[in-house]
């Protein structure tokens, strides 16, 4: 049995309610979808949109028609997930350098430790 017949049987697998083969798969794709994702996003989110893409996949697996398209449907729901994470860093962005924000959230600065009063 060659590696996409055995990822098509786990996939199967998962659909009829597998933890075990999920977490299989899971750790089959770990490494590649964080590099994928770390690319994309950058490091310091791949790991939080890598758990939404697992999310995903287990909410979703179950419409899987053809588990032989089971490797390119994960990196499709994890290119939409970081596109997501792109948006939301985008907006921030927008909203951080919005003269508005920044007046109504000025800095604070930390105030001086004062020494107590002996009583």
């Amino acid at each position: 049995m060659n590696h996409e017949e055995n990822e098509s049987l786990l996939v199967a697998l998962v659909q009829h309610g597998d933890v075990a083969a999920f977490e299989k798969l899971l750790l089959r794709l770990y490494r590649p979808l964080r590099s994928y994702l770390a690319a994309m996003v950058g490091d310091s989110v791949a790991e939080d949109a890598l758990q939404e893409v697992s999310l995903r996949i287990y909410r979703h697996i179950r419409f899987l028609r053809e588990p032989k398209a089971f490797r390119a449907w994960a990196y499709r729901i994890a290119t939409r997930i970081a596109f997501v994470h792109l948006e939301r860093e985008k907006q921030w962005r927008k909203v951080e350098s919005d003269p508005d924000f920044q007046q109504a959230f000025p800095s604070v600065a930390m105030p001086r430790k004062s020494p107590i009063p002996n009583s």
